[in-house]
């Protein structure tokens, strides 16, 4: 999963819960079984969303890489 957003007049009302859910389940038809996503820790809003979605924090911290030119 890269990235769910809800417009800021429109969150904290069930929608990205519901996405998630669905994007899930589409997936699933799709012989999917894992979905993941990475967040930035103080995204707190998005947290919320992916936990309430039914997603599980991983235990194991992640060690982000990047390139630069």
């Amino acid at each position: 999963m890269n990235e769910v957003g809800v417009l800021n007049a429109y969150q904290n009302n069930g929608i990205g819960r519901k996405l998630v859910r669905l994007l899930c389940g589409h997936g699933k038809t799709l012989g999917c079984s894992e979905a993941w996503v990475l967040i930035e820790k103080s995204n707190s809003a998005a947290k919320k969303m992916y936990l309430g979605a039914g997603g599980k924090e991983a235990q194991e911290p992640i060690v982000l890489i990047t390139f630069n030119d």
